[in-house]
């Protein structure tokens, strides 16, 4: 559990899609790179620890054992949503992770979790819900999209090389405030003095248009939708950030809860994600919003 997000690249979700581009790997058997050579291998090895077997966990393959860590319901993420909402104060219920976390149980058909737990999960969904809603939301989403387009546009002049994913947070900003692009500098630049770009569209849908599903697909649906406001309004490059993403809001829980009886009960509530498309522009082009709106209606057509 505790090395279940240690593969992931310097600034997380943000980079990922980046990763996978270039290296085939995402944040979970990235670990793998991670380890390799490292102090950490050693110490594990000497606990008797095989690295293979870890990462197998970690990426969901070392089954029935790693459903705990990817799955329905992972354990790390008990810890991350109520530290996320105490980050970022967000109204929700307090849940008991530990209740939860004792919850589970390993049977011959695999795993379970207690039917006394059911209440606690379904505060852990709603805390869930209500913290991804917020990082999703302003002012949150503007400065992460500021430096994803930042990574974006480094990315598409091969200014990103396997190294890259290795640093950390710091040191990811620092190379590209420094060794890249002038338009990746600025904004990031920008982003670090808390100049952050505002929303100018935001949409959102549980049951999109088939164009926004597939556009939802790709990292380079947020570009194409970028250019097309660039060029219809004239602008930098560097002065519009897109986002077009599947939202990680909503989450069923797949394992069956048992009671002490016996009885078998499955989580019936509906999982379908919440799809958004939001779009970021500096202050001195807000005047161009609703050009900016034309120009998405006519890419998402």
């Amino acid at each position: 559990a505790l090395y279940h997000d240690a593969g992931n690249p310097c600034l997380s979700h943000l980079a990922e899609h980046f990763l996978r581009e270039l290296t085939g790997k995402d944040g979970e058997s990235f670990l793998e790179e991670m380890l390799d050579g490292s102090e950490t291998a050693e110490a594990l090895g000497d606990m008797g620890i095989h690295t293979g077997r870890l990462v197998r966990l970690v990426t969901g393959n070392e089954k029935p054992l790693s459903d705990v860590l990817h799955g329905s319901l992972d354990v790390d993420n008990l810890d991350n949503v109520n530290r996320y909402r105490a980050a970022t104060r967000t109204k929700s219920p307090a849940f008991d992770a530990q209740a939860i976390a004792d919850a589970f149980r390993f049977t011959p058909a695999g795993w379970v979790l207690r039917a006394e737990a059911k209440q606690e999960t379904e505060k852990w969904k709603v805390a869930r819900a209500a913290v991804y809603a917020e990082i999703y939301e302003s002012p949150h989403l503007a400065p992460a999209m500021m430096v994803y387009r930042a990574l974006e546009i480094a990315f598409l002049r091969n200014e990103i090389r396997r190294e890259f994913f290795l640093l950390d947070d710091s040191g990811a900003v620092a190379h590209l405030a420094e060794r890249t692009n002038p338009k990746s500098a600025a904004l990031i630049e920008r982003a670090l003095r808390w100049d952050w770009y505002h929303e100018v569209i935001g949409q959102s849908w549980t049951d999109p248009p088939e164009r926004v599903r597939e556009l939802s697909k790709s990292w380079k649906s947020r570009n194409a939708a970028a250019e097309t406001i660039v060029r219809a309004l004239e602008l930098p490059e560097e002065a519009v950030c897109v986002y077009i993403g599947k939202g990680r809001d909503k989450r069923k829980i797949h394992l069956p809860f048992v009671s002490e009886d016996g009885r078998v009960t499955s989580d019936e509530d509906d999982d379908a994600p919440i799809y958004r498309l939001k779009v970021y522009l500096p202050r001195e082009h807000m005047h161009a919003h609703e050009r900016a709106r034309n120009a998405i209606r006519s890419f998402l057509e």
